[in-house]
């Protein structure tokens, strides 16, 4: 799209550009998606690069392109684009921002440009940043970095302390007082005016594709993602097909009759349109992710934006064609008139152009966060949704001041076409009142006899085109109805081009500036008088002696930190190998792959021990596996600490995602871990969190809201949280990932500290850690490729390790790098002197300096640990639901917003009912759209829910509560917020719609909007729990609505459903609820009957009309009914919970495991002499030879070479 086929070899140009970016091996390989796990994240990252790189611009800005890879790939990506630029000749120029760059990646660069927080610290020559800053008195130490060390001295925070630096400086006015500075800002204007002048306009010189190649290339790419994405179009066709079927056998063949049935075939006709609309809710997320991708590749000149618009719109309107197969399903089984099946297919397709359409539009206007896009859209539809065929209010009965909408909205024309077109072939049959004038009288309306009229056999039949005249007050032509559909739908898609061009943000920063420039003057003079009264004050102050007075907030009381935060039992950081011991873990995927081979290790108390790999070589897999939390893989092995089975009640988990409530304090975060964790009293508790917030340097921050925190503050809070309850072992995934080098350095510092003070066993997963950084840590696992163990051991024998393989580590490079470089490579291919198949393990095994596990011994299950009761720990989630659904205003408290706006709209819409039979379609449309609202908004809390489940299962994990305590906490914690949302909504509609006055229905309508919110929590939670994923519990919780619609017997009664699929309707919980929300409206009350000038009562129309009896439809019994499928969803959420996360956190192995591992190793003490004989062979190469038994996979082998000490290995690793 960005190069003209004939000017250069597209296919040449994208494997070279493959091969630099070090993705030849994955070049057929899909990306990704929820379903298939695809690139890795650093792949993915190369590939992102190699999408820029391909087009060779002239200027190419990247965003941290290193962050998340190890050191080897970060260099060979740099190094790549170094050669690039090279190459190009000065025709191309590359600015990136980088975190924690090690010399090697520094030596890429030309210039390096240095912000500080008052602005640019420092632009020029690499070389010469060093030199600047001796100048300002900050000297280069030995043994640093000069990235570290100008990064250093710049962080406030922590930099400056750690380097012993007490003076401040301002480095970006140092710097803007230089010549060189002075010189520069000038370059920018002189080049400026002189490419104007030469040229008149700068002009962009690449080999541009033609506009029809870059329509075609966007269509090709289009349809490869419609046929390769499962949750796009797969999805939306599987439910238009299931949606169709069941809208078909519910309304199967109907007869048209004038009685309680005659909304069924109008019921059945929105059933088949609505689906078609309803369905486009599931692309809303496949919106947000392509106007994220559009705005960065149009952003970087990609493409033109009419290609882009048309290629997508033929895509979309191409892929409408599979769409019909739900509606034609449904048109035949409901047995419509097959003459004008033509002009249905027609319909239909334009009705899914418009849908689209709209959604595309809305999504626009949301942006990028899907959540909100959904909601939106679908409470868009569900406005307009009342205006489809005249079931919910007809025409005539829509008051004036909402009479502008009917008009927008695409269900009323979709349904009116159909109507005008199919219902006069449509005949029915008089199955209420016979007049002897010959008119069939029913809701108030006399339908005079078309045809076949017979008083004494009773027969009348009245064609549709009367009916919907009659009875639906519909008045129009069907092409000028499809006409005005295809409008709607054009102008949205005309909205959707206008937005590609300027976006809404831009349109909405223009209009903000707009407004600021007009109020800036007045802004001013205000500024000005209130700096003169501020004088006035002052003097008169200095006058009356009154300088002590001063207004200044309270400090706050700082919290005592006086005892220290230690347990009684720890032992001494260097009491030997105590602490955790593993040995033989393996970890397998169910199909087999090997993501890790059986090793063994240890890591010791007191001490900071760093995994480390290339990326994929599984560090992540063996942290989880060592602290369970891999319950997607079979793990293997086990794991002890001191002599104990390692679970989840000796240990915590910091996540390499921060998972913090915003809307809490850090010392509050903190006070309830610990309380969920420690039976200590609260003074106890407020003196460790004082400590702890001491150690990890958020003293000043204990009752700050962590959404106003830092990211390096926020990681700072996970580590404090992971060590409130003083555990035994500490893991941690990538704690300093998107942190730049003095952030870096500050967090692992903070981590040395804590695990040399509290005496804990600390693990964490490192990507390319700073030389000064890497210094912190003490002991050292580094991984393979293959996940293999390549060294483990105190990070000062490493470098004896790789020195005594001929590799050396260069005392001007940091070893971090160094090891990581070598390990990324084939053992075989660095090593001389060694066969093929020579592996990093085999090589580690047989070396002098591995370093010896401890033998197994009898380990017993770990002692459980003294931590307060079930009730203790209820009653403080409690407290903790409470106030967090108070401080977070997204979940319950809009949501009472949205039912209070809901409200005023089916208020002023159904406003004051008169209580004759005329307007019962009216009341009983009211009374299902109430219902429907109620439950639809409900869905809204799918994405903040389902965030707070890994929240869960992480606290779960680490042994702060058990399932049912969190299930039941969190239920009654939103007890009070859902009452608030029943309330307020039902205030509003209740007086405004006059469906039924009395206090009695007021207080049972408000507690069936509290029961309905429970059955769409409960629906949602268990999607949540099923899928993991907020996309598909989102989709899948609004497709479970539309369920619980169709077979509410609104719609359709049961009685008159197929008996396949009338069976149904018991199973949903809205069938009991909408029956006693009918009750509660129409029993007790007396409606006018115009025709017959008589008074109906309430209780005889909900026998004729709805078929409910009110002897056997209490409305009481209805909720209880309702209620207990509340209770039997939320058991099955509970059962879904316990089947995910029963495993998570579990001990590895078992006491008969351990002790059968021991003697394994025992009674395998000939063999190793056999092996030991075989190691001693090599006496040409002594410390890396290759090992080769016939001991079987999985058997493990203790080799003692002489003067070494004992070393446990697999032989699967060798």
């Amino acid at each position: 799209m960005k190069n003209d086929p004939a000017e250069v070899n597209i296919e040449q140009l994208v494997d070279e550009t493959l091969e630099r970016v070090g993705l030849t091996h994955v070049a057929d390989q899909q990306a990704g998606t929820i379903y298939r796990r695809g690139l890795s994240g650093g792949q993915k990252r190369r590939c992102s690069v190699g999408i820029e790189l391909v087009s060779r611009p002239k200027l190419m800005c990247l965003d941290e392109p290193t962050s998340g890879l190890d050191s080897s790939s970060a260099i060979e990506l740099i190094g790549t684009i170094r050669q690039l630029v090279d190459s190009s000749k000065g025709d191309m120029g590359v600015i990136l921002s980088i975190h924690q760059p090690s010399p090697e990646l520094l030596a890429f660069f030309d210039d390096v440009l240095i912000l500080a927080d008052q602005g640019c610290a420092y632009f020029g020559p690499v070389d010469g940043a060093v030199r600047y800053f001796d100048d300002l008195g900050y000297t280069l130490p030995e043994g640093i970095t000069a990235t570290d060390f100008v990064l250093q001295i710049l962080d406030k925070e922590s930099g400056a302390a750690a380097a012993n630096w007490t003076e401040e400086i301002n480095f970006a006015a140092s710097y803007a007082d230089t010549k060189r500075n002075k010189y520069i800002s000038k370059i920018p204007d002189m080049q400026m005016q002189g490419a104007i002048l030469s040229t008149g306009i700068i002009k962009n010189t690449l080999l541009e594709a033609t506009w029809i190649m870059q329509y075609w290339m966007l269509l090709k790419r289009f349809f490869l993602i419609a046929r390769r994405d499962l949750s796009l179009y797969y999805m939306q066709i599987i439910l238009q097909a299931v949606y169709g079927f069941l809208t078909g056998a519910s309304f199967y063949q109907l007869s048209a009759t004038i009685d309680g049935r005659i909304n069924d075939v109008f019921s059945g006709l929105i059933w088949v349109l609505g689906t078609a609309g309803f369905i486009h809710a599931c692309k809303v997320f496949y919106w947000t992710d392509m106007l994220r991708v559009f705005r960065h590749e149009r952003g970087n000149g990609t493409y033109r934006v009419l290609p882009y618009f048309l290629a997508e719109l033929t895509c979309t309107l191409i892929m409408f064609i599979p769409f019909w197969i739900g509606p034609i399903i449904g048109f035949f089984m409901v047995d419509l008139p097959a003459e004008r099946f033509g002009f249905f297919l027609l319909l239909t397709y334009f009705l899914n152009f418009t849908a689209e359409a709209t959604g595309h539009s809305i999504v626009q206007i949301t942006g990028t966060n899907a959540t909100i896009g959904t909601m939106i859209y679908q409470g868009f539809l569900a406005i307009m949704f009342p205006f489809a065929a005249g079931v919910f209010i007809r025409d005539g009965e829509v008051p004036d001041w909402w009479s502008w909408l009917p008009p927008l909205s695409l269900f009323q024309h979709a349904t009116g076409a159909m109507v005008t077109d199919l219902w006069p072939s449509i005949t029915y049959t008089c199955g209420s009142t016979l007049t002897p004038e010959g008119s069939c009288v029913y809701s108030g309306v006399t339908f005079p006899c078309d045809r076949g009229f017979n008083a004494t056999e009773g027969s009348c039949f009245v064609s549709g085109k009367t009916t919907y005249e009659l009875y639906k007050d519909i008045d129009g032509k069907p092409y000028e109805e499809l006409g005005y559909l295809i409008l709607i739908g054009c102008v949205h898609r005309l909205f959707v081009l206008a937005t590609y061009y300027i976006s809404v943000p831009r349109m909405a920063a223009g209009v903000h500036n707009f407004f600021r420039s007009k109020l800036r003057s007045r802004v001013i003079e205000l500024s000005y008088d209130n700096l003169q009264l501020r004088t006035i004050v002052n003097a008169l102050r200095q006058r009356l002696d009154l300088d002590s007075v001063t207004e200044s907030p309270a400090a706050e009381e700082p919290i005592p930190h006086n005892l220290p935060l230690t347990r009684e039992d720890s032992h001494s950081p260097h009491d030997g190998n105590s602490g955790l011991i593993f040995h033989d873990v393996s970890v397998t995927l169910p199909s087999g792959k090997c993501l890790l081979q059986p090793m063994s290790g240890f890591a010791r108390r007191g001490r900071v021990t760093a995994l480390m790999g290339p990326s994929g070589a599984g560090k992540t897999t063996l942290l989880n596996a060592l602290c369970g939390r891999a319950p997607y893989a079979n793990v293997d092995g086990i794991v002890t600490y001191e002599d104990f089975l390692f679970d989840k009640s000796l240990l915590d988990y910091v996540p390499q995602f921060d998972t913090i409530p915003s809307v809490f304090s850090p010392a509050e975060l903190l006070m309830l871990t610990a309380r969920l964790k420690t039976k200590e009293d609260d003074a106890n508790i407020a003196r460790h969190v004082a400590e702890l917030l001491e150690i990890v340097g958020l003293s000043r921050y204990a009752r700050t809201h962590c959404g106003k925190l830092t990211g390096g503050q926020l990681k700072r809070v996970s580590i404090a949280l992971g060590l409130i309850s003083r555990p035994r072992v500490l893991f941690l995934d990538e704690p300093t990932t998107g942190l730049d080098s003095a952030a870096a350095f500050s967090i692992i510092h903070y981590i040395n500290r804590v695990a040399k003070r509290l005496n804990v066993v600390v693990i964490c997963t490192i990507h390319q850690p700073a030389q000064p950084v890497f210094e912190l840590i003490d002991d050292l696992i580094l991984l393979a490729p293959g996940g293999e163990l390549a060294f483990f051991g105190p990070v000062s024998r490493a470098k004896s390790f790789f020195q005594d393989l001929g590799a050396p580590v260069p005392e001007s490079d940091n070893p971090a790098d160094v090891y990581l470089n070598l390990v990324s490579q084939p053992a075989a291919a660095i090593l001389p002197g060694h066969s093929d198949g020579v592996t990093w393990s085999s090589v580690f095994a047989t070396n002098k300096h591995a370093t010896a596990v401890p033998a197994l011994g009898n380990a017993s299950p770990a002692r459980k640990a003294d931590v307060p009761t079930e009730m203790t720990r209820f009653g403080l989630l409690l407290k903790h639901y409470l106030t967090f659904y108070w401080r977070d205003r997204s979940v319950y408290l809009y949501r009472a917003v949205a039912y209070i706006v809901l409200a005023l709209f089916l208020g002023t819409l159904f406003l004051r009912l008169d209580h004759t039979t005329a307007r019962i379609p009216e009341i009983s449309g009211a009374a299902f759209f109430a219902i429907y609202m109620i439950m639809f908004v409900t869905v809204s809390s799918v994405a903040t829910h389902t965030s707070d489940r890994f929240v869960m299962a992480h606290a779960y994990a680490s042994n702060q509560y058990k399932l049912k305590t969190w299930t039941l906490a969190q239920f009654l914690g939103a007890l009070p917020y859902t009452v608030l949302g029943a309330v307020a909504f039902q205030v509003v509609f209740h007086w405004l719609g006059g469906l039924n006055d009395s206090f009695d229905a007021f207080i049972y309508q408000v507690l069936a909007n509290v029961v309905l919110q429970w059955v769409m929590e409960a629906i949602a939670w268990s999607a949540i729990e099923t899928f993991q994923n907020a996309m598909m519990a989102v989709t899948m919780t609004l497709v479970q609505v539309a369920s619980l619609f169709l077979y509410s017997g609104f719609f359709i009664r049961p009685e008159d459903m197929a008996p396949g699929v009338a069976w149904i309707t018991w199973l949903m919980p809205t069938r009991y609820m909408l029956r006693g929300v009918f009750v509660n409206y129409f029993d007790g009350q007396d409606f006018y009957d115009p025709p017959t000038g008589m008074t109906v009562s309430g209780e005889s129309i909900l026998q004729s009309v709805f078929d409910i009896d009110v002897d056997e439809n209490n409305r009481w019994v209805m909720w209880v009914i309702t209620l207990a499928w509340v209770v039997l969803l939320r058991l099955g959420h509970y059962g879904s919970m316990v089947h995910h996360l029963k495993h998570l956190g579990a001990a590895i192995g078992n006491p008969t495991t351990a002790r059968t591992a021991d003697s394994k190793a025992v009674s395998s003490q000939r063999t190793n002499d056999v092996a030991l004989e075989s190691v001693q062979s090599h006496a040409t190469v002594p410390a890396s030879s290759i090992l080769t038994t016939t001991v079987p996979p999985s058997q493990s082998i203790a080799v003692t070479p002489a003067q070494h000490p004992p070393v446990t290995f697999s032989t699967d690793m060798v």
